[in-house]
């Protein structure tokens, strides 16, 4: 096994059971040394691929996203626009009930409050906010939604949005946030001007 390879599989280790201690403990009550004795590795070895537990964190949270954003992308299926952004919602309410959001969720909310991390990283969801007003616009121009409609493809796909991180983060379980896909999907509905029948 050439050197690049073993270095890989050593980054992806501490990766993971750095992911695993902090979706555990949480980032201030998981110190370097937890980390060291989870993967075996010593000191140099981690410092190598990451200067600090702060960096370690963020590429953790980095990682988490990039497999949750694959779980979003691979639902966006179908020839209308619609149809797509049916398939991004079906991946997004996947998506939130997963390990990988609730880590991602809990982590960054830690790191904000003992790094002052508020304000130095896009929000998770603007880039979601860009994929929306694209199927919006694709969708308005296709004639599949309303194009004289008076609000915005950016305003709408803003309110998407909002309205799906104010659902994800309701009270209750990771593993019950399915469960309001149908009154989500009902709101979408009547913000696109679409009938409570039909498409969607």
């Amino acid at each position: 096994m050439v050197a690049t390879e073993r270095g890989d599989e050593t980054r992806t280790r501490i990766l993971r059971e750095a992911g695993q201690l902090f979706a555990e403990r949480g980032y201030v009550a998981t110190s370097m040394g937890d980390i060291l004795r989870a993967t075996e590795l010593t000191k140099g070895g981690v410092y190598f691929h990451f200067a600090s537990k702060l960096e370690l964190a963020e590429a953790v949270i980095t990682e988490a996203d990039e497999r949750v954003t694959a779980v979003i992308l691979d639902h966006v299926r179908g020839d209308g626009a619609i149809d797509r952004l049916l398939g991004m919602v079906d991946g997004a309410f996947i998506a939130c009930c997963s390990p990988d959001m609730a880590m991602i969720t809990s982590l960054s909310n830690e790191l904000t409050v003992v790094e002052d991390r508020a304000g130095k990283h896009e929000s998770p969801g603007a880039q979601w906010v860009d994929a929306v007003e694209t199927l919006l616009i694709e969708a308005r121009a296709a004639g599949e939604l309303d194009a004289a409609d008076p609000m915005s493809p950016r305003g709408q796909a803003e309110m998407l949005i909002a309205a799906f991180f104010g659902t994800r983060d309701l009270p209750g379980k990771t593993s019950e946030k399915a469960q309001y896909k149908a009154a989500y999907l009902q709101m979408a509905r009547r913000l696109l001007g679409l009938p409570d029948e039909g498409a969607w």
